[in-house]
């Protein structure tokens, strides 16, 4: 089981593996975009920056423009009025090859100026200030420029061209990577399902094996607690038997010990009587005597060998 656990743990952790390492690039991809994206706005920033100041410096230079141009034509406004007034009329303006210096016009405008009152030489000179001036034009609108972005050939364009085409290249690398992690998580539930099959059909089969190894298990135990139970009437039959025959053997020990003794008894009164001493009895060979000693003495080894065997069984 455990080995089966790990052969699903191996496939399954190196997906789990790919898939970690390409979030962690399609992090670092993320993190690049939005410094590249802060960079861009920054530049774009700059940009309607260089364009507001240019488009105020051009302003400037339009109202300066307008205003030399302003004073220009008034100071020709006026030359023009003077001379018109103090030239000789219509035709010194309309003849552009008459003489008229500015010593004849001054000395023109002394002999006019004398000639005229005062409050008409004040509204002469009141109109060629006016004309000088240009008080008296109606103010011209300075239309308001659109602000023009700076040129290709800008640091602040190709920056931002620059900054375009790596957010792009970004894009691009995100796409593809969120293609691979889409694709390695279908393949991770593939394989998930796949194994949990795998595992559904070996635990089935595990369970019926299981149930089946249970059921002889079963029989086995219950033959042998009907062994234990043969095992444990014969060990009381035995026991019973035992306690016989030990009874038995004390029994026979008692009635050998008292043979023996009374044996010896025998053995004695032969050996110590004085009857019948030099007759047949004292020359033949006693064989029976010979058979009781080699009884006795096999009578002996057997009460040894039986004592041995009562203390051994009473241990």
């Amino acid at each position: 089981m455990e080995r089966t656990q790990k052969l699903r743990q191996v496939p399954l952790k190196n997906i789990r593996i790919i898939i970690l390492d390409l979030s962690r690039s399609l992090h670092l991809v993320q993190t690049e975009i939005r410094k590249h994206v802060c960079w861009l706005h920054a530049t774009r920033g700059w940009i309607l920056l260089h364009t507001e100041f240019q488009r105020q410096k051009k302003e400037r230079w339009l109202r300066r423009v307008r205003r030399d141009c302003s004073q220009i034509n008034g100071i020709e406004a006026s030359k023009e009025f003077t001379k018109l007034v103090f030239g000789g009329g219509p035709f010194s303006i309309l003849n552009k090859a008459a003489a008229c210096s500015s010593k004849y016009l001054l000395h023109r405008r002394d002999q006019m100026e004398s000639l005229l009152n005062q409050r008409s030489v004040d509204q002469i000179r009141q109109i060629e200030m006016n004309l000088r001036n240009r008080t008296s034009d109606r103010k011209v609108d300075i239309p308001i420029l659109e602000p023009r972005p700076p040129l290709d050939s800008h640091p602040l364009k190709t920056h931002e061209c620059k900054l375009l085409e790596a957010i792009s290249q970004l894009n691009s690398r995100e796409r593809e990577l969120q293609k691979q992690i889409e694709a390695r998580i279908d393949e991770d539930k593939m394989l998930r399902k796949k194994w949990g099959t795998v595992f559904k059909n070996i635990h089935e089969g595990f369970e019926e094996t299981e149930t089946k190894y249970q059921k002889v298990l079963d029989e086995w135990k219950r033959k042998l607690d009907t062994l234990m139970t043969k095992v444990d009437q014969l060990n009381q039959q035995e026991k019973k038997e035992l306690e016989r025959e030990t009874t038995k053997l004390h029994a026979n020990k008692d009635k050998f010990a008292l043979l023996i003794l009374q044996l010896d008894e025998l053995t004695l009164g032969q050996s110590i009587s004085p009857i019948n001493h030099g007759s047949y009895f004292d020359y033949r060979p006693n064989y029976p005597l010979v058979i009781v000693c080699i009884l006795i003495l096999f009578i002996r080894t057997e009460y040894t060998r039986s004592s041995q065997s009562a203390t051994f069984i009473d241990h």
